[in-house]
């Protein structure tokens, strides 16, 4: 004890030295036997418990929640008592001593200026409160003596057992200190819930599934408080794009009733590079398809009420898609997922005269329209039909000689009569000999944009699209600046590179040949010095 009195008596000298007049230390210590119950049982208080320091407004003996923390006095911030551990003990018999530093004026004193007490709580019953004392302004010594034991004994039976969080409308329910709670949902095996405690966030990898259900164990950290659980979905499932599907080419006519027109939901997926399903399109009963007559297939975004397959509702996907390309006993396209989600195949007959696309692409006033064949056979021509959208008076802008050829053609045409703003839907018929006319392909655009004045950046799809084997790439400049245009494939790699150089403000287009390319989805990236940056999407069909 003497030479603890010594220490505490050297250790005030130092910091009266060390920090002038602006240092405050006390040191406190118990010689009393602390343990973890109030009748001596349990062993010691362990070292580092917490020591809570409190104005003491209640009578010796009794202390309750209601005793507020001491208050800092106005002035210099001076007596930051909070809590503090009890040290390990020196002298034996659960005994210990505890340290604190206050730091501010000497003049200071804290308000109130007390009575204080110490209050110690053990891991079993017990509630050590010692007795009281006052501060006035100025280093002082207190020697906590008097420690008085409260048995406490928290009774806490309102935190639930298990709680189903499914509805997906806030659960709150109050906590216990040590009880545990079952929360649940019913989300599918593999898709663990999507929920938050408090607002936060739970990692799916705290779930785990059994019984048909999701579990997670929730410990109450607090006697009294409350906890709110929110689950907000599930997690989406995995996304499996098919490798491959089918439709039967047979004609829907009375001897070959599975033909089409038929639909099919596929799920599609966003992936790097694009994941991709193979469309096959044959004869299952040994008739021959026509190999000049491509598929009229339609892939549109999510599987809405319809006819036949597509007749569900799920999220709605998007997806890309190659030509049809013929290989001698089917008809295949490439279907390349874009999103994630659903989308519908649909599948409309054969198409006349070959026609595989049908591209309308907007510029400035002007909308240029491109179409390809695979095979033409008795066709005298082709005309493109124009309306604005929504309207039904349809009338002939164009008549384009065909060249009949076996192999195909590409052909191209300008709208030059087209309004900036103004979307409008075209029609691609071909024409036989003697008159009649078989629609094709509809195709739709909106010339937006003036080309005589650049007031942005932009990059403009490349035309025509698809393309083979050279196409162009419009590209926008608002100032002098240095642009770099790649080609890259679906696996991210430079394939080539277009435009590497300084150029002039203004609208520039320029020539890309995919000549030593093989079919297929490319992309193409521009960057305009640190001002721009744009990536679009183009097809090569060989």
């Amino acid at each position: 004890m003497k030479f603890r009195m010594l220490f505490v008596a050297a250790l005030l000298a130092m910091c009266s030295f060390a920090f002038g007049q602006a240092a405050s230390v006390v040191v406190t210590e118990s010689d009393n036997p602390l343990t973890n119950n109030c009748d001596g049982s349990g062993g010691c208080v362990p070292a580092g418990t917490m020591v809570e320091f409190h104005v003491d407004n209640a009578p010796l003996g009794v202390y309750g929640p209601e005793d507020p923390l001491v208050n800092v006095g106005p002035g210099p911030q001076d007596w930051n008592f909070s809590s503090y551990p009890i040290n390990p003990d020196d002298i034996g018999n659960c005994g210990g001593f505890i340290t604190w530093e206050s730091w501010g004026t000497n003049s200071a004193a804290p308000s109130p200026n007390g009575p204080f007490i110490l209050v110690l709580r053990g891991t079993g019953n017990a509630q050590w409160v010692s007795g009281p004392r006052t501060f006035g302004s100025g280093p002082a010594e207190w020697e906590a003596d008097g420690w008085h034991c409260q048995i406490v004994q928290t009774v806490c039976n309102n935190q639930p057992a298990t709680v189903d969080i499914s509805s997906g409308t806030p659960v709150c329910f109050p906590t216990c200190l040590g009880h545990t709670t079952d929360i649940t949902s019913n989300c599918p095996e593999g898709r663990p819930p999507l929920a938050t405690m408090d607002g936060a966030t739970i990692p799916s990898t705290a779930w785990t599934y059994s019984g048909g259900m999701w579990h997670l164990t929730y410990v109450g950290v607090v006697d009294g408080g409350q906890v709110c659980f929110l689950q907000v979905g599930c997690q989406p499932p995995a996304c499996t794009q098919p490798g491959q599907i089918g439709f039967n080419g047979q004609n829907s006519d009375p001897t070959h009733p599975i033909g089409w027109p038929a639909q099919q939901c596929i799920q599609v997926c966003e992936s790097t590079p694009p994941s991709t399903t193979l469309l096959m399109i044959c004869s299952t009963d040994g008739t021959p398809l026509d190999p000049t007559k491509p598929p009229l297939v339609e892939v549109r975004d999510g599987c809405l009420p319809g006819p036949t397959r597509c007749d569900v509702f799920c999220e709605p996907g998007h997806a890309a898609w190659t030509p049809p390309v013929w290989d001698g006993l089917c008809w295949r396209i490439t279907i390349f997922g874009q999103q994630n989600g659903c989308v519908c195949v649909e599948f409309n007959g054969f198409l006349a005269a070959g026609v595989v696309e049908f591209v309308a692409t907007a510029s400035d006033n002007a909308m240029g329209l491109y179409f390809r064949t695979v095979a033409e056979t008795e066709v005298a021509r082709f005309e493109i039909d124009r309306a604005v959208k929504g309207h039904a008076d349809f009338a002939t802008i164009a008549r384009i000689e065909a060249t009949n050829s076996a192999t195909g053609a590409e052909y191209n045409y300008s709208d030059a009569s087209a309004v900036n703003g103004t979307t409008y839907s075209y029609r691609l018929y071909s024409v036989s000999p003697n008159g009649d006319r078989t629609e094709a392909m509809i195709a739709e655009g909106t010339p937006s944009y003036n080309a005589a004045v650049i007031t942005e950046y932009a990059l403009h799809q490349n035309f025509p699209n698809p393309f083979n084997p050279s196409t162009q790439i419009t590209f926008d400049l608002v100032n002098d600046n240095f642009v770099s245009l790649n080609v890259y494939n679906v696996s991210g790699q430079v394939v080539a590179t277009v435009v590497n150089s300084s150029m002039d403000a203004g609208r520039h287009t320029v020539n890309f040949d995919a000549g030593n390319l093989t079919s297929g989805l490319y992309f193409y990236t521009v960057k305009i010095g640190n001002e721009f940056t744009a990536t679009k999407k183009m097809m090569l069909v060989k």
